[in-house]
């Protein structure tokens, strides 16, 4: 009798798409997920051209990141960059992301994210923003060491009396309410996971590293519970539309094409010698 651990299967691999203004916090976002260094930041000239994909194991599960450049923003790529771009999105997500991830830096006004969301929406229907975009709120990018210090410093005095996000949304930031709801309120926080333990010890540093990487590890499996519940709550396993279907498409007929290819290779040369003993036979 098989045991029950034959009947199980692994978990698909899980796709995010990270989507934001340059600077917004892709790329650290992604190696947060991933648990690693292995994202080129905005800064570097290759990373904002194009989008970049890399896999990983998250809580036992495969994950697939797709970093997006500012490909949405009028001031940024021109059009024929975009559509390359979009494409190169569409490749790389196929056969579609589970979640859109965009990537707002929550110390900063809004500036542009709308249009993100817009584009979305436009290219890829209303679903893609509806059912399947997330805010992923960040830092950013371009945030100083020293700036993370100071504003844990001021939590940790004002315990008990700060205001919770929600507080903040509702009363100060408007504009980022505003992304959230049109998301169907999903959003999620990520924070705290950059820089070195300053300037204590050997030891104090190991332990900042620890509790660091405690928190990540705890932010991320929050962040693919929201996920995974989004995904829940939606018809299909993943999105998709006509522009991920065709890309499939496309796929399978170049994968058919090679594997003509090879069977019409190896059938020549195993008529090779065949043909050489008949010549053989005449002579």
């Amino acid at each position: 009798m098989a045991s029950s651990s034959e009947h199980l299967q692994p978990e698909p691999e899980l796709r995010l798409v990270l989507l934001g203004r340059t600077g917004a916090g892709q790329s650290s976002a992604g190696d947060a997920i991933l648990g690693g260094r292995a994202f080129r930041p905005a800064a570097d000239a290759g990373a904002a051209a194009r989008c970049e994909k890399l896999r990983g194991r998250v809580g036992g599960r495969q994950v697939a990141v797709v970093t997006v450049p500012d490909w949405f923003s009028s001031r940024s790529a021109p059009p024929e960059e975009a559509r390359a771009l979009f494409s190169s999105l569409v490749a790389l997500s196929s056969p579609g992301p589970h979640a859109f991830l965009l990537c707002v830096p929550a110390h900063r006004p809004s500036d542009g994210e709308e249009r993100a969301l817009a584009a979305l929406e436009l290219i890829l229907g209303p679903s893609a923003v509806t059912a399947h975009t997330l805010v992923l709120f960040t830092h950013g990018e371009e945030e100083e060491e020293e700036e993370d210090k100071e504003e844990e410093k001021e939590e940790q005095e004002e315990q008990g009396k700060k205001q919770t996000l929600e507080e903040l949304l509702s009363t100060k930031r408007r504009d980022l309410l505003e992304l959230v709801e049109t998301c169907e309120g999903r959003y999620h926080v990520f924070r705290g996971f950059g820089g070195g333990g300053g300037g204590g010890g050997e030891e104090e540093e190991e332990e900042e590293k620890e509790r660091k990487e405690k928190w990540r590890r705890k932010s991320v499996q929050e962040l693919l519970e929201k996920v995974k519940q989004a995904v829940g709550e939606c018809e299909d396993d993943f999105f998709t539309c006509d522009l991920y279907k065709e890309a499939e498409e496309r796929v399978r007929e170049r994968q058919e094409q090679l594997a003509r290819e090879r069977r019409e290779r190896s059938g020549g040369e195993e008529e090779g010698p065949d043909d050489n003993k008949a010549e053989k036979k005449e002579s």
